[in-house]
């Protein structure tokens, strides 16, 4: 590995590394710890789906969301979609997460593709088990109920069924403008080192 090469991944680990959060969606509280101590579970073929609205438009960084498994070996799958009228539509990210504690626990997933969300625009959160043992995801607390639909599955998110009035809790993050503004400009670095050695 080059010095040169050394040096862009330097900058730009200092541009990830300063980057902070900010909520374009909860209903959980910061951090996600405001949630129930009852779980909705799914196994095998099963999931969940929420529907959301951001209150900002940005790329989501990561999701937070409240869940208990089985096992701690199994993998799940996580899905940020476009709303499709009252249920999930076409994926905008697939994620899988493996290592869910047997104890109730936050856990964060880190976005890959960064998918850019607008605000006023319904999107939706899943959680399929993805052929594995048995997942539980955490209600919000205390426990509420409301014209947000939860749907379920039985058949890895092919088809959609409303499930009631229950709120499931998660969290969605985008960077803050401070921090956005600092990883472009570590991008930006390192296309200017580049570029330099370059000439």
């Amino acid at each position: 590995m080059t010095l040169r090469l050394l040096g862009e991944l330097a900058v730009l680990a200092m541009s990830l590394s300063s980057a902070r959060a900010t909520l374009l969606y909860s209903n959980c509280g910061t951090g996600c710890t405001t949630f129930s101590g009852t779980p909705l579970g799914a196994q095998g073929n099963g999931g969940y789906a929420m529907p959301f609205v951001p209150i900002l438009s940005g790329p989501v960084v990561d999701v937070e969301l409240p869940l208990i498994a089985t096992s701690s070996t199994d993998t799940f799958k996580i899905v940020i979609a476009r709303s499709n009228a009252s249920v999930p539509g076409s994926a905008l990210e697939t994620l899988f997460i493996t290592g869910v504690p047997t104890s109730a626990a936050v856990i964060t997933v880190n976005s890959i593709a960064h998918p850019i969300l607008n605000s006023g625009t319904t999107y939706w959160l899943e959680l399929l088990a993805n052929g594995s043992s048995p997942v539980g995801w955490f209600e919000t607390s205390p426990p509420v109920t409301g014209p947000v639909q939860d749907v379920f599955t039985s058949n890895g998110g092919q088809t959609w069924q409303a499930l009631g009035s229950t709120l499931l809790a998660f969290a969605v993050e985008t960077p803050e403008p401070s921090s956005l503004v600092l990883i472009l400009s570590g991008i930006a670095t390192a296309a200017v080192l580049r570029r330099v050695k370059r000439t």
